[in-house]
């Protein structure tokens, strides 16, 4: 028995008419948001299916979980200055990091941000122990799972409806972390919205377009063909029905998908027509910009670090992609990252019997390469700001992770302190020559402890 069946089993309150919420059972899809919206239903899995399966909202949701690796998930809490400061030995740093035996954090927020984005919804259910603390952490589908509340009742939410094996469960409240992609008004609130709502038809055209470029490569890497008897004296020759459906069975088999390329060579004149026009023609090209982009603004990433085609020719250099990477960072992960952590920071803390107003759960983005430039340029301004050296040696030393120094708590004034890149001795070594040239403020040296 897996997890999901164990948790419908350990659930003794069975769901009961009377519950608001239209009940859904099957994985989310194109076909869920087209009625919603009035949009034309199409078939499932033969036109749109599962969105997943496409290849621009694929890409977005991949791009994203690899991106976000970067993030380091902690805990904080407000020091006497009142700044944020990491508690790595606060007691929910295990459960966040570790949620469970068989899922990294890594791959439980991957599953998280998935559905969050492709639903609009993402759930979390706490396992508890005997004693009622906190001890796991567990997906659940958001396909599996929605809002229940009483027609009429006091409740906003009375309990989380869950479906597995045929059977319908209720999970308390308490029991689920819900997180919603802002909220959606035909729930009235009660659940988020995918991101991917609005441009359903632009998903349906990317993939109609692939199945038109697929076709005419599995035929001949063209339009239909036009055959007919030609004429060689002064009748005008004729194919019979069964010879007609003869030929063309012949034709197809013989010169379209493996056969492209062959010889043609029949045993009476014939008259090879195409219509009047060519894949070029077609501009395939320029049809599959336009979902590119839209679906692409939708997610809040830049085409380019997607790799697609319209974004490489409009970022064309490597500071217009690192500055598109920012981009996405600012648009996309960040604030995604930071909803998340909205949730946790309710829904685990507050477990842990914390002052959500002194503590909470945030995503660290400070080993994130493409936002290092940001910390230079902080350092520039408060360096123009205070008119020179700002730091001591062992606060500087602090920022990069050396230990203090003896002495090392002295400001040490200087004519121009600029972040350049590179370090100096925090001793206060006599400066090189040709560093005093080219990094004037900044003492070479070691930083070695």
């Amino acid at each position: 028995m897996n997890f999901l069946a164990r948790i419908g089993r350990a659930l003794t309150r069975p769901i009961f008419s009377g519950y608001g919420g239209s009940s859904g059972n099957g994985q989310w899809n194109a076909n869920t948001v087209a009625g919603l919206l009035g949009l034309p239903v199409v078939d499932a899995e033969g036109d749109v299916g599962e969105l997943w399966k496409s290849s621009i909202p694929l890409s977005c949701l991949k791009w994203e979980q690899r991106a976000s690796i970067e993030l380091n998930i902690v805990v904080q809490t407000n020091d006497e200055n009142g700044d944020w400061v990491n508690a790595p030995k606060h007691k929910a740093l295990n459960l966040l990091r570790n949620p469970n035996r068989f899922h990294s954090a890594a791959q439980l927020f991957d599953c998280i941000r998935w559905d969050y984005h492709l639903d609009g919804n993402a759930y979390l259910y706490k396992v508890r122990s005997a004693s009622g603390r906190v001890i796991e952490l567990w997906w659940i589908p958001s396909w599996m799972i929605d809002p229940r509340w009483e027609e009429g009742g006091s409740e906003f939410i009375s309990c989380y409806e869950y479906r597995v094996n045929g059977q319908v469960f209720a999970i308390p409240v308490d029991d689920i972390i819900h997180f919603r992609n802002g909220l959606d008004p035909r729930w009235q609130g009660r659940k988020g919205l995918s991101e991917f709502a609005g441009v359903l038809r632009e998903v349906m055209s990317d993939d109609e377009a692939a199945v038109m470029v697929a076709s005419l490569m599995k035929n001949m890497g063209m339009p239909g063909v036009i055959i007919s008897p030609e004429s060689s004296g002064p009748s005008q020759p004729s194919f019979s029905k069964k010879e007609r459906a003869d030929f063309r069975e012949h034709y197809e088999e013989s010169f379209t998908g493996e056969g492209r390329g062959r010889a043609f060579i029949h045993n009476i004149p014939v008259k090879i027509q195409f219509p009047g026009y060519n894949p070029q023609q077609l501009v395939l090209d320029k049809v599959r910009a336009i979902p590119e982009q839209r679906i692409g603004g939708a997610f809040g990433l830049p085409l380019s670090v997607l790799q697609l085609g319209s974004g490489l020719t409009n970022s064309n250099s490597r500071a217009n992609k690192s500055d598109d990477r920012k981009q996405a960072y600012e648009s996309c992960i960040i604030p995604t990252s930071m909803s998340l952590a909205q949730e946790l920071t309710r829904g685990i803390l507050l477990e842990f019997g914390c002052d959500i107003t002194q503590c909470r759960v945030w995503f660290d983005t400070s080993e994130v390469g493409c936002l290092q430039n940001d910390k230079v340029e902080l350092w520039k301004a408060l360096v123009a700001a205070s008119g020179g050296c700002f730091l001591t040696p062992n606060e500087a030393r602090k920022e990069v992770g050396k230990k203090p120094i003896a002495g090392g708590d002295d400001l040490r004034a200087s004519s121009k302190v600029e972040p350049t890149g590179q370090i100096g001795d925090a001793n206060g070594g006599e400066k090189d020559s040709e560093t005093q040239t080219k990094n004037p403020g900044v003492v070479s040296g070691s930083l070695e402890d």
